[in-house]
């Protein structure tokens, strides 16, 4: 080890001067080299000091190796985690500067260990005569890496600019306060808006406000972007934040799933009955190739339409074995989807009859509404409409004033349907580049289809309803209208009188025969109408029965505005309150001699009483002047 002059001076046994140094070398003869760098000059061996001298440059290289030593102890209690963050946060231009720092670092350790050089300032500047960097910076980058293990020096290498330096501008908590309340609002007010209002604010009450810039940069570090959607924006705004789950349909073959929803279309419709209003459609789609199956219109969603809708899919490819649908009042009516678990619609009973599409074999599961990843059929609509509502055969038409005729309204339906189908450019994993028609036919062919026996098809086919038995005969009754209810009967029916039973019925003839089922779905018989008393169409009972209602609400409606109207008129016309009239002055005031005066209630002052005081004022016993003073007066002193 070699040390020069200038570390010598001041040691034990040294002088106080560098020259006193060098002169005592000389005198002495202590060995030394030429010191490489700047300035030249010498460095005097270890081996050639005096003892004391040499002791205390070991103690004083001890103490620095324990530095060093301290200071890999004190990195490593540190979160070795926080640092390769911040590593993995810097810029490419950072990276790139740590790892030059790293290599030069690394060739001065590479010296130290093959002995070319003995110390480490003299290897630092070894390197950095070589990479041509200040000698000064690359024993500084030493420094922050001297005792640490080297898969550490970029972490330590890295510059952290302005760490520990910052300050944040001076912001009163009661302002941030405000302004977080303001901008977090429903009504998404902008940022600008909300800082003029607490600016306003802080003027008033002293409080500390910084810029505009600084406010919006403090809440987007330190405000949630996940929070500030769910306030401004609500609940759906933040679902979409989060990522949708991919979920691949190509598992599955034909008819192995459907699910269906019901479709609005924009224009107004003639229907052959001459209402005019838009059409309700129940689509049915395939979930593995995208094909749509089948379609039932009605002026409104209702259980029919979904009942003869999935028919329509029986009746054609076969029984589905998963329908997914929503959980609304018609697709989950109970004759629908009864029986199927957990259904959370209407009250659950026991007596409850087995629904259609449980009884078919179909299970059934229901999903969000308006959901897109739980139904594909909801990302399907919005090319139907699209396809219909923008029809170039409806320009300038589908308002009131400008129906559009039924038929001509199912046609279009029906051809656009056909070309949704057939639309060759599909790139669904099914698809692949291909047609709905193809990719449905494709599985079609190999899949493993079920389909509806005789018994079955009679189960969509005819409506179905629970009815009570009647105790005594076991007749059943439908369709009731104004002039009664058509009844039912067959001896079977005997059996389960006084109790619940499902009838299944065509609707739209109710004057014939009925199928009686448990409610277990166990089939009882076929019971004739031995009573044509109600509708024979359940539509028109329904129709009855809506414009019956339709009539009352409105009856009710013109009674509140004749109400309204009424009681308007009675209050305008209605004189305005008379002025009160101020207090006359009395010319006779009575007063009740003092040892007589008694409190006066309403008990009291009976009728009685009045008649004695009438006749007291009339003899003149007890008179007064309006301004006389109230006193006791005796009866004789009364004149």
């Amino acid at each position: 080890m070699f040390f020069s002059a200038a570390a010598l001076v001041g040691l034990p046994g040294m002088p106080s001067s560098e020259f006193g140094v060098r002169r005592r070398a000389d005198r002495e003869g202590w060995p030394w080299r030429a010191r490489a760098g700047r300035g030249g000059g010498r460095e005097y061996a270890l081996t050639g000091l005096p003892q004391d001298t040499q002791a205390a440059l070991l103690m004083r290289t001890a103490s620095a190796a324990q530095t060093g030593v301290a200071r890999a102890a004190q990195v490593s209690a540190q979160d070795w985690t926080a640092l390769e963050r911040r590593y993995e946060r810097a810029t490419e231009t950072q990276k790139a500067e740590a790892a030059r720092k790293q290599a030069a670092c690394l060739q001065v350790a590479r010296l130290l260990e093959l002995g070319i050089s003995t110390s480490e300032r003299r290897a630092a500047l070894m390197v950095a005569q070589n990479l041509g960097v200040p000698r000064s910076s690359l024993q500084r980058w030493m420094s922050r890496v001297r005792g640490t293990p080297r898969e550490r020096w970029l972490a330590l290498l890295l510059d952290h600019y302005g760490a520990g330096g910052a300050r944040e501008c001076e912001c009163d908590e009661r302002a941030w306060d405000l302004f977080k309340s303001l901008y977090l609002a429903r009504g998404a007010p902008t940022a600008a808006i909300c800082y003029e209002r607490v600016a306003r604010a802080a003027r008033e009450q002293g409080w500390a406000w910084p810029s505009r810039r600084t406010v919006e940069r403090k809440l987007k570090r330190t405000v949630p972007r996940a929070a500030i959607v769910l306030a401004r924006e609500g609940a759906e705004a933040l679902d979409r934040l989060y990522p949708c789950v991919e979920r691949r349909r190509d598992h599955w073959q034909a008819l192995d799933a459907i699910n269906g929803d019901g479709l609005l279309f924009g224009p107004q419709v003639r229907w052959p009955d001459g209402e005019v209003a838009q059409v309700k459609v129940w689509i049915w789609q395939d979930l593995g190739t995208g094909k749509i199956l089948a379609r039932r219109p009605d002026k409104s969603e209702n259980r029919h339409m979904v009942r003869l809708a999935y028919g329509d899919v029986v009746e054609r490819y076969g029984i589905p074995r998963v329908a997914y649908i929503d959980n609304t009042t018609a697709a989950a009516a109970k004759w629908l989807t009864g029986g199927a678990p957990n259904r959370y619609r209407w009250k659950i009973r026991d007596e409850d009859p087995i629904g259609l599409m449980p009884q078919m074999g179909t299970d059934v599961r229901f999903v969000l509404p308006a959901h897109g990843q739980s139904k594909p059929i909801e990302r399907a609509f919005r090319e139907l409409r699209e396809r219909v509502d923008c029809h170039p055969q409806f320009d300038g038409r589908g308002t009131a004033a400008r129906p559009i005729a039924y038929a001509e309204f199912m046609a279009i339906l029906d051809a656009e349907i056909a070309h949704f189908n057939a639309r060759g450019d599909r790139t669904s994993h099914v698809a692949s580049g291909t047609s709905y028609d193809e990719a449905f036919a494709r599985s079609y062919t190999s899949a493993r289809v079920l389909k509806a026996t005789a018994e079955q098809r009679r189960l969509w086919l005819l409506c179905a309803e629970r009815v009570w038995a009647d105790s005594e005969t076991g007749a059943i009754t439908l369709g009731r209208g104004p002039d009664g209810a058509n009844r039912y009967w067959c001896e079977a029916l005997g059996a389960y009188a006084g109790s619940h039973i499902v009838v299944r019925f065509d609707p739209h003839a109710l004057h014939e025969a009925v199928h009686c089922y448990t409610l277990d779905g166990r089939y009882i018989g076929e019971a004739p109408c031995t009573l044509r008393a109600g509708f024979d169409d359940a539509a028109a009972a329904q129709t009855y029965h809506r414009e019956k209602n339709r009539f009352k609400r409105m009856a009710r409606r013109a009674l509140e505005a004749e109400k309204r109207m009424r009681t308007a008129a009675a209050a305008r016309r209605l004189p305005t309150a008379p002025t009160t009239p101020g207090t006359p002055d009395s010319r006779v005031v009575e007063l009740l001699p003092l040892h007589r005066a008694q409190p006066v209630t309403a008990d009291a002052l009976d009728g009685t009483r009045q008649d004695r005081l009438q006749q007291r004022i009339a003899a003149g016993l007890v008179q007064l002047r309006a301004d006389a003073i109230a006193f006791d007066v005796p009866a004789e002193r009364a004149g």
